[in-house]
C-alpha cells in the first residue's frame, strides 16, 4: 500500500514550525489553527502569572492574603460573639430566676402584682434574645394585617415551623410591641424545658408538649387544664403554637405521605397542620360547639368564659427557603439576611364552628401559605394570593403590602443590660452576706 505524504495532500503551508517533540508527539505548548490556505504561524501561549486557586477562583497572592485575613477577622468575631452571648446568658437568666424567688412572699399576698413584675422581667429577658439576632444582621420584615391594636386582646397565634431560630426571631418581632411579651404563652416541645432557657419558661408558665402518639391525648387533656389553671388566671392574652408539630425538614416526608393518603394537596414548604392542640385551645377559649376534652374533664371543670377573639396566622419565610438555626443566632456564622413575617388576622366570629369545617379552614390556610412561600422562594418578592379578610372591629388596624423592617431600640437594650448586670452584682453581694451570716450563726 502506498504511503501518502501529508505535504502532497494539503496546500503548501505558509509556515512550518517544528510542532513535534523529539519523541514524535505533538508539543502541548503549541496551538495549531487550520486555515483553508494553509497553516498560520502558531502563537505560543504567554506565561500565566502565579496564582492560587481558592473555591474555584484564581487569585494572585495579594488577594489570597487579603481573603485569608478577612476570614480570620470573621472567625475571630464569631468566636468573640459566642463568648459574649454566653456571658449574657450567665448573668441575665440567673438574675431573673433569683428575683422571682426573692419575690415569692409577695405572690402569696398579691399574686396579680407578682405576675405583673414577672411579665416585665420576662419581656426584658426576651429583649436580650432579640438583640442577638438584630446585632447579627438578621432583620425582620413584616407585611400583612397590622397587629399592634390586638396586642392586649386574646389571640391564638399559629406559625409554620422550620428551625430552632423561629422562636428567637418571633421574640424579636414581638419585642417592639409594649405589653405583648409579658402576657404571652409559648406552647413548645418538652425538650426545650431542659435547655438554658427552660427555667425561664417554667417560671413564666409556658406549656410544654410531650411529642409522640402515645402521649398525644394526655398532652391535649393537660393543655385544656392549663388554660383553666394558668392562662386565664394569670391574665394572658396571646398563646403561640406551631400546629405542624415539628420542624419542616423532619415532618415533610410524613406530611406528604399523609396528604397523599387523604387526598390533600402536596405541600413542600409547609406540612399538614395537626389539629389536636389547636382544637383544644379553640374549644377551651372560644365559642366552639365541639370539645376535644373528655366528658370527665368537662364535668369536673367549671365552664370557661369565652375569651378568644382572634386567630393570627404568621407565615415565616427565610431567604431561598434556607432557615437559620440557633447557632447562627448566637454566633452569626451565617451572613446577614432578612426574614419575612406575613400576618393574617381572623376574627373568631368568621371561623367555622364545627370541628370538620374548622379543620378544612385551617388546611386551606396552610395551602395558601404554601403558595405564598413557593412564590417568594422563586421570585424573592412577597405576593398575596388570597382575598384579604377585613378585620371586624370599629378601628381596622389596616394592611401593610410592602414589607416593613422591624427596628429595635438600642438605648432601651443598653438600659436593660445595665439592669441585669447591676442585679447580678446586688444578688451576688446579698447571697454572700447571707451565707456569711449563716456560717457565723452555725458555728
Amino acid at each position: 500500500m502506498m504511503t501518502m505524504d501529508v505535504h502532497t495532500v494539503l496546500p503548501s503551508p505558509v509556515f512550518k514550525p517544528n510542532i513535534f517533540e523529539s519523541n514524535g508527539k505533538l508539543d502541548p505548548r503549541i496551538q495549531i489553527k487550520p486555515y483553508l490556505n494553509g497553516y498560520k504561524q502558531p502563537q505560543q501561549q504567554q506565561p500565566i502569572p502565579q496564582t492560587q486557586h481558592i473555591s474555584g477562583f484564581s487569585l494572585n497572592p495579594a488577594c489570597a492574603c487579603l481573603l485569608m485575613f478577612g476570614s480570620l477577622v470573621r472567625f475571630s468575631w464569631i468566636a468573640l460573639r459566642t463568648v459574649l452571648v454566653t456571658i449574657n446568658n450567665l448573668y441575665c437568666i440567673p438574675s431573673y430566676a433569683v428575683w422571682m424567688i426573692l419575690l415569692l412572699p409577695i405572690r402569696a399576698v398579691k399574686p396579680t402584682f407578682y405576675w405583673r413584675v414577672e411579665g416585665r422581667l420576662f419581656h426584658w429577658l426576651l429583649s436580650m434574645v432579640s438583640l442577638w439576632s438584630y446585632s447579627a444582621g438578621y432583620h425582620i420584615m413584616e407585611s400583612g394585617d397590622k397587629i399592634d391594636e390586638v396586642v392586649e386582646i386574646e389571640t391564638l397565634v399559629l406559625v409554620n415551623h422550620q428551625s430552632t431560630s423561629d422562636v428567637p426571631l418571633l421574640m424579636a418581632a414581638f419585642n417592639t410591641r409594649p405589653g405583648l411579651l409579658p402576657n404571652l404563652t409559648w406552647v413548645m416541645d418538652r425538650i426545650f424545658k431542659f435547655t438554658n432557657f427552660g427555667i425561664v419558661s417554667t417560671i413564666h408558665g409556658d406549656f410544654f408538649v410531650v411529642a409522640g402518639k402515645a402521649a398525644r391525648n394526655q398532652t391535649i387533656l393537660e393543655l385544656s387544664k392549663y388554660l383553666q389553671s394558668v392562662f386565664i388566671p394569670r391574665g394572658r392574652k396571646w398563646i403561640v403554637l406551631f400546629p405542624e408539630g415539628g420542624f419542616l425538614h423532619k415532618r415533610r416526608a410524613i406530611s406528604q405521605r399523609f396528604a397523599e393518603k387523604n387526598n390533600l394537596p402536596y405541600l413542600q414548604h409547609v406540612t399538614v397542620p395537626r389539629m389536636g392542640a389547636v382544637q383544644a385551645i379553640v374549644d377551651g377559649l372560644g365559642p366552639r360547639s365541639t370539645s376535644i376534652a373528655t366528658e370527665d374533664v368537662s364535668r369536673s371543670s367549671p365552664p370557661l368564659p369565652v375569651t378568644l377573639k382572634y386567630i393570627l396566622d404568621i407565615t415565616l419565610a427565610y431567604p431561598n427557603g434556607e432557615p437559620l438555626d440557633i447557632i447562627a443566632i448566637i454566633s452569626s456564622y451565617i451572613r446577614p439576611c432578612n426574614i419575612h413575617l406575613h400576618y393574617r388576622l381572623f376574627p373568631i366570629q368568621r371561623i367555622p364552628t364545627d370541628a370538620v369545617s374548622f379543620q378544612n379552614w385551617l388546611f386551606k390556610i396552610y395551602e395558601e401559605k404554601e403558595k405564598m412561600l413557593a412564590s417568594y422562594y422563586e421570585t424573592g418578592i412577597w405576593t398575596i394570593n388570597y382575598d384579604r379578610e377585613t378585620i371586624v372591629k370599629e378601628n381596622d388596624s389596616g394592611f401593610v403590602n410592602e414589607p416593613v423592617k422591624v427596628e429595635q431600640d438600642l438605648i432601651r437594650m443598653v438600659m436593660i443590660h445595665s439592669f441585669f448586670i447591676l442585679s447580678t452584682l446586688f444578688q451576688w453581694t446579698l447571697i454572700k452576706h447571707l451565707y456569711s451570716q449563716f456560717m457565723i450563726s452555725f458555728y
